[in-house]
């Protein structure tokens, strides 16, 4: 039998599952399959989404009126939204790809290169 004829159930089945028990993992450090519900994936996804906005919005005022002079605590404001930013898309971040692409449609060019 050829692997384009088997399921995607048959082919975990048949290679995956073995391969990850032959690799030294128990049966209980893994699952085959995990439903998630749509619902609560979608209202994660446009929390962070509506989040990432904010941030962004709030960053484009701050530098924008940063611009008429120097202000020690708009700057700070600035980086602590940065600071937001980074750690939304961080590694470890539940959604971060969430995150770094809303920051690539906003297209914003003084926040661009935190998502890359």
């Amino acid at each position: 039998m050829d692997k384009i004829d088997l399921s995607e159930r048959d082919i975990c089945s048949k290679f995956i599952t073995p391969a990850i028990l032959t690799a030294g993992w128990a049966q209980e450090q893994f699952r085959e399959e995990v439903a998630l519900t749509a619902g609560r994936v979608t209202e994660g996804r446009r929390k962070i989404w509506q989040r990432v906005n904010r941030l962004v919005d709030d960053f484009e005022t701050a530098y924008a009126s940063c611009t008429s002079g120097p202000n020690p605590a708009i700057k700070e404001k600035m980086r602590g939204i940065r600071v937001q930013l980074q750690e939304l898309m961080s590694s470890d971040a539940e959604l971060a790809g969430v995150a770094a692409w809303c920051l690539r449609v906003r297209n914003s060019p003084l926040l661009t290169r935190l998502a890359a």
